[in-house]
């Protein structure tokens, strides 16, 4: 059954309810009826149309104040109440809503960056096949790496982080776009970036974690403070920071700071993104020979 956007208008337009409940009730709703057709609240201004965000439907009348009953208060309304405060702390930010959801400076040098890439393409679900976005045909992790080609062109986009404490600035930085954009669409939970935002979000994430080694103790703690903020279990990034240690620490020994190269090398070797890097840039990233790499590499 094709997807009935006279239905999605309806409830969308609720969304604009200036009553916190109802306008969180009718979010759901779009959410779910947007899941049952494959897609998410991300594709509200193709679906709709530009400017059908804020607009009542047709004929449906504006909800009027109704008094509430007394009773305990309600979780889930004090977080919407800290949502829309955010929502509107962020549009005071910029001036003004228009302004808030314009790209930022490094949104734009990423869209244009992957701006040859992209197109639309039809992606099978459960319940059917329906048009998406892609780069180069990628949609993002369900289709497994991103091409190379687009990698390179998010990657020349912005000058990559040299050391991993700017990894964490520019990671934070896309977390917290993503969360204004969030706010603005009012689509909690879901991600707000666009594809290729993403992606670079993913990059730098991947220095943050693994890729980059430390260049001294404060680049040390600073990824081992990221891995504690984030709150999950990252057995890999538990082990870069084990081997930036030992790499930073001359006393611990050669045996051991070559089993750290060795470690760094194999990491490399096993995120696809690096994994095509030739060997003697491997090399010249960790501080081994190409030869060491080579060998690891056909050992794997």
């Amino acid at each position: 059954m094709a997807l009935d956007l006279g239905r999605l208008r309806k409830i969308w337009a609720l969304t604009e309810s200036p009553h916190p409940g109802e306008a969180m009730a009718a979010l759901e709703r779009a959410r779910a009826l947007l899941a049952q057709h494959g897609h998410t609240l991300r594709d509200i201004p193709v679906l709709l149309g530009a400017g059908e965000r804020t607009a009542f439907a047709a004929g449906t009348p504006e909800p009027r104040p109704q008094a509430r009953p007394a009773g305990p208060p309600d979780p889930d309304e004090a977080r919407r109440r800290q949502a829309e405060a955010y929502r509107a702390a962020v549009i005071a930010r910029y001036g003004d809503e228009e302004s808030a959801l314009a790209p930022t400076p490094a949104e734009a040098a990423v869209e244009a960056a992957a701006a040859p890439f992209k197109r639309r393409v039809a992606k099978t679900y459960h319940n059917g096949t329906f048009q998406t976005d892609s780069l180069d045909g990628w949609t993002y992790r369900l289709d497994g790496p991103a091409p190379p080609r687009v990698v390179a062109a998010v990657k020349a986009a912005l000058p990559l982080p040299r050391t991993i404490a700017e990894a964490r600035a520019e990671h934070d930085a896309w977390a917290e776009r993503d969360r204004e954009l969030a706010a603005l669409y009012r689509s909690e939970g879901d991600t707000a970036l666009s594809l290729a935002c993403e992606l670079r979000r993913d990059i730098v994430g991947e220095m943050l974690w693994t890729g980059l080694r430390a260049a001294s103790l404060a680049d040390a703690i600073a990824r081992q403070r990221a891995l504690v903020e984030d709150g999950t279990h990252r057995p890999e990034v538990a082990r870069a920071v084990l081997a930036d240690l030992e790499a930073l620490a001359g006393e611990s020994g050669p045996a051991r700071t070559a089993t750290a190269r060795r470690e760094a090398v194999l990491r490399l070797l096993d995120d696809p993104e690096t994994a095509a890097l030739a060997d003697r840039e491997i090399a010249r990233r960790v501080g081994v020979s190409p030869q060491t790499v080579g060998n690891l590499r056909r050992r794997r």
